[in-house]
């Protein structure tokens, strides 16, 4: 764990909420979904940018895990987040995100914290929504908070930090001169609400049913086919990796981890830019390359789906024809997006 240090002059302070206390059935109300009450007994990572206040306000969270009963807490910059050793064994991971770096022009430390992320759940494929659910045990799922320091200036996310927010399970937003710290903890209480300070434009929510618009153009028509073609989608990212599927200059120096099919659903802009040091032959190359390799994971993908559910095809009659990969990748969004409600609606029905 990181040391303590004062806190000098920046313009966030804190009460420290819930230091000190043990959740119980007396004090926080009653978990409602299963495993919630093993929240404690797991490892937590704490990631933080180097923007203004984000590594204060990582320490100070980390006191809130330790006053909670977390029984151990590591404390990180993003920069240090570089391999499967870095995240083994974390079952949540807090990252704390400067707003100001990740919308800025600094495009480096949003990549950074898009990677950890990304490597962490790799690494654990399930989230809170499994957990919820009861698909899967704390211990071997994988849950990611992540806290936002507002910049003060801003008016709304911005494409950058929406991309980070959508890859947590859930978001805090502090801004300069709030009172208390955001309570990590309420999501595992089932307690969990959207505070007065959050960011000041909320992110737009797809209808439900416009979600399943789109699932039943793809022939995905109930909640068990939703859940279990995500399942078979991101099991092929681990068949990809595995096997090491790239055509020769395929894969992307920032990125050389990533399987075939990950680059084709969450890296679709890696060779918008010609990468520094590389030639222009170079690139051209490898960014052919990187089409049809993708282009290749996903028709091997659908044809996996489809071997157990042969209705799953591309709407009016596209299959395999222009544009199949950005299409894969538009239906993946949607069933993930339409997943997380589905678990949501499941939660709430057992606490009624």
């Amino acid at each position: 764990m990181t040391s303590r240090r004062r806190l000098g002059d920046w313009p966030y302070t804190f009460r420290m909420s819930g230091s000190g206390e043990t959740p119980t059935t007396g004090n926080a109300q009653q978990p409602t979904y299963p495993g919630a009450v093993t929240y404690t007994r797991v490892p937590w990572l704490l990631v933080y940018t180097h923007g203004p206040g984000s590594e204060e306000v990582a320490d100070q969270l980390s006191e809130q895990c330790a006053g909670r009963g977390v029984d151990l807490v590591d404390v990180r910059p993003v920069d240090e987040i570089r391999s499967n050793d870095d995240v083994d064994g974390y079952a949540v991971a807090v990252f704390v995100v400067s707003a100001r770096s990740a919308t800025s022009r600094d495009a480096k430390t949003k990549r950074l914290v898009e990677d950890a992320m990304d490597l962490y759940r790799r690494r654990r494929l399930d989230g809170l929504s499994d957990v919820i659910a009861g698909r899967q045990r704390y211990a071997w799922a994988g849950v990611i908070l992540l806290v936002v320091l507002d910049d003060p200036t801003a008016t709304e996310p911005g494409t950058a930090l929406t991309a980070l927010m959508d890859k947590a399970c859930d978001v805090r937003h502090i801004r300069a001169g709030d009172a208390e710290l955001p309570d990590l903890f309420e999501v595992f209480e089932g307690k969990a609400e959207v505070p007065p300070h959050a960011s000041p434009t909320l992110r737009q929510i797809d209808h439900v049913e416009a979600l399943w618009a789109e699932a039943r153009a793809w022939g995905v028509a109930t909640p068990e086919e939703v859940h279990h073609i995500i399942r078979l989608i991101d099991k092929r990212r681990l068949y990809y990796r595995s096997k090491k599927h790239h055509a020769v200059g395929a894969q992307h120096p920032d990125h050389p981890d990533r399987g075939a099919l990950d680059l084709a659903l969450d890296h679709v802009d890696v060779w918008d830019v010609c990468p520094e040091g590389m030639s222009e032959a170079d690139y051209e190359h490898r960014k052919s390359n990187f089409v049809i390799t993708g282009s290749r994971a996903v028709r091997k993908t659908i044809e996996h789906v489809q071997a157990q559910y042969p209705n799953f095809s591309r709407p009016a009659g596209r299959a395999g024809t222009k544009y199949n990969r950005p299409a894969f990748r538009a239906i993946y969004v949607t069933l993930r997006a339409l997943q997380r409600r589905l678990d949501a609606r499941d939660a709430a029905t057992r606490a009624d």
